[in-house]
């Protein structure tokens, strides 16, 4: 009898105290529907317009996309590493995701729907290290009026504003001379052709810091190369998928 009733113990997967309560779980990844109603202390998902689940080591938020009243969300100290989710979220105005695992910039894009969106925090997520993070998040979300810890400047606006959203993925965060003052070589006494960026070339390389910089660089050209990715077609991806295998065979000495 002893045998089984700690056999019985052991197949609960919730773990008790000795008075039968239910004890917290120390980690969880994936947010249930029962937790953001304890949570936001309502019954209906559709009824939530405030959440905060801190340090829960949350991975899958997904059921955040039954909350279209979202208004603000505090999911900090987790481990979420997309923001497409918040996407179904259209009346979104406070978001709060520090320290977690966002990682690229093309992740902002989520968040273009959330045109209510007024302060963002990213700080101490990876993309946050990205030198074209603030601008670009500037760039991309008009109404942001806070992103971290400081508000949001005129200066930072204009600055934003001159530079292409391609120019801040890279990582190049000073606009790029008009054409009339560019500087033409001059070759043999008559000044030389004007050369436009071939679209389909490689980004130019970003500037280098320390022994950072080669990191920087590819993490600058690799956010360039999949901001891009969704608007090839079914063509264009297999050219894309071909180049990549014939590249990874040279560079690992296979023909």
């Amino acid at each position: 009898l002893k045998l089984q009733f700690l056999y019985l113990i052991g197949q609960n997967t919730t773990p008790h105290d000795p008075g039968g309560a239910p004890l917290p779980r120390m980690s969880m990844t994936v947010l249930s529907e029962n937790l953001v109603v304890q949570k936001a202390k309502v019954e209906n998902l559709a009824h939530v317009r405030s959440l905060n689940v801190w340090g829960m080591e949350l991975a899958d938020v997904t059921v955040l996309k039954q909350l279209p009243n979202l208004q603000v969300c505090s999911l900090s100290v987790n481990r979420i590493d997309s923001l497409a989710v918040f996407a179904a979220c259209p009346h979104l105005q406070e978001l709060y995701l520090r320290r977690n695992r966002v990682a690229y910039l093309r992740e902002l894009y989520s968040l273009q729907g959330c045109r209510r969106l007024r302060s963002l925090w990213l700080g101490e997520n990876p993309v946050a290290a990205h030198p074209g993070y603030r601008l670009f998040a500037v760039k991309l979300l008009k109404g942001l009026t806070k992103l971290d810890d400081a508000d949001i400047t005129r200066e930072e606006r204009a600055q934003a504003e001159r530079l292409t959203e391609m120019q801040l993925l890279a990582g190049h965060l000073t606009p790029d001379p008009a054409p009339q003052h560019r500087p033409r070589v001059v070759q043999n006494g008559a000044p030389a052709p004007r050369r436009h960026a071939d679209p389909h070339g490689s980004p130019p390389p970003s500037p280098r810091a320390g022994d950072g910089g080669h990191a920087l660089a590819q993490r600058a050209m690799l956010e360039s190369i999949l901001s891009l990715l969704p608007h090839l077609d079914h063509r264009a991806l297999a050219v894309c998928a071909r180049e990549v295998a014939q590249l990874r065979g040279a560079r690992m000495g296979r023909p």
